[in-house]
This record gives C-alpha cells, structure tokens and sequence, in this order.
C-alpha cells in the first residue's frame, strides 16, 4: 500500500500556466467587484523534470480583500479528496504544528 501525501509546491511558471483556467475562474468571481475576498480550486496533472510520471496538483487561486495581487497555493498529492478538502487538509496540519511548537 502506498504512502499519502499532501506536498506544498513552489510556485513556477509552469504551474501557473497549468492554473489559467482557475485563475479565470477566479477573474469571472471578481469581475464586477474588484475589492472583495475571492477564492477559486482546481486542478490539473503535472510532471516535474526529476518525477518519473505525472502527478496530481491541486490548486487554490486567492484574491485577498482590497489586494490587486492573487495569492497561489499549489499543493501535489495522491489523495482522493475534493481540491478544497485537500487545501483544508493541507492547512490543518501546518496549524496542528504550530500548536506542537507552542
């Protein structure tokens, strides 16, 4: 049985190309306000130089109130949840450290 995982990835160029169609996603969202809090999920299939197949990368593309810039997170998993749930999953670990450094 193989291990899970749920990896955050630096964003390159690349990736963000991969993550248009969510971004456009996102631009549809904020068309008529431009201001306010927007957050879109995806995701799409990626292959490093050093991996030997395709992986599955989930994507989350953030538009922060009152911010022109958008924020990415890109995370590379094997797991079956939702792109939202694995974002969640994600970010609940990274609490649950906190509180261990604490």
């Amino acid at each position: 049985m193989a291990a899970v995982y749920a990896i955050r990835f630096k964003m390159n160029s690349t990736l963000r190309s991969l993550a248009s169609d969510i971004a456009d996603d996102r631009d549809d969202l904020t068309k008529d306000n431009k201001v306010d809090y927007a957050v879109c999920y995806g995701e799409f299939m990626y292959k490093a130089g050093s991996w030997n197949y395709a992986r599955r990368v989930v994507c989350k593309v953030e538009k922060p109130t009152d911010q022109m810039t958008y924020m990415y997170t890109f995370i590379v998993t094997n797991m079956d949840l939702s792109p939202e749930d694995i974002i969640r999953f994600y970010c609940n670990c990274g609490r649950m450290e906190d509180y261990i450094k604490e």
